[in-house]
């Protein structure tokens, strides 16, 4: 059975993630693997086995037991000078306490869950501690821009008049399609127009009901998910499951 280690900030982004991957696997996977029980092929887990994630938090206090991770950095510039790029160190203190923790047993992946909120110097140092690891284990990043609820939006497809009628009602708000455009999104505190604050639209599309919210995701396929996501990094999730996490399932 194969082992999918994922790293998120919350069990929500998890969760997100996850589906995700495995709807790539079941949609656009070989014929073979499209007709397997995904539970028998493959099992995710936290960076410490037996665990069903790890969050970001977790990979810092872990960390502080292996003084080799301590000062990770990296010399990216080209001049040599040591840059410090956001996200670099705490995805390779993931990728390594995924070893260290299985006494250097690497998993088959590692999932690294982060929201830019806009800020793409976050991906560009999850990128180079990709880099890093040289092709020793898969690396996948998903990576919300600006946070997880975009993606959700990007799947959001009314079912009823009152949705509709929800949704034209935030459109006139805010002058644009939130679904269709979520990355020009803004969290309340990032902005001093609430209105386009993501979390509050998707409550008000969905009135927080969970299943409602998960059916964006999970049942939203995956053509329309990847027309809508391009600016908030759906699409280049998806596209890294397919290329980087659908080949393990051959090996």
């Amino acid at each position: 059975m194969l082992e999918f280690v994922v790293v998120g900030e919350a069990a929500a982004d998890v969760r997100i993630a996850c589906a995700l991957a495995d709807r790539v696997a079941s949609e656009e996977g070989p014929d073979w693997l499209r007709e397997q029980d995904l539970a028998w092929l493959r099992i995710w887990t936290g960076v410490q086995p037996n665990t069903p994630h790890s969050t970001w938090s977790e990979i810092r206090r872990l960390s502080k037991n292996y003084p080799e991770l301590t000062y990770l950095r990296r010399f990216a510039s080209p001049d040599r000078k040591l840059e410090h790029l956001p996200d670099y160190a705490p995805a390779r203190k993931a990728i390594l306490l995924s070893a260290l923790l299985r006494k250097d047993n690497l998993p088959a992946a590692i999932v690294l869950i982060r929201d830019l909120d806009h800020q793409p110097n976050r991906l560009e140092g999850m990128l180079s501690a990709r880099e890093d690891e040289q092709n020793r284990v898969a690396v996948i990043i998903a990576a919300p821009n600006p946070k997880r609820e975009v993606w959700v939006l990007n799947g959001f497809v009314c079912e009823n008049e009152r949705e509709q009628a929800e949704l034209e009602s935030i459109r006139q708000e805010i002058k644009f399609d939130p679904c269709l455009e979520a990355e020009r999104l803004r969290y309340a505190s990032q902005t001093s127009r609430p209105e386009r604050d993501p979390k509050k639209i998707l409550h008000r599309l969905t009135t927080g009901n969970g299943e409602r919210e998960e059916k964006c995701w999970a049942k939203t396929s995956l053509t329309t998910l990847r027309e809508r996501g391009s600016e908030t990094y759906l699409n280049a999730y998806l596209d890294e499951i397919r290329e980087r996490l659908l080949p393990l399932f051959s090996t």
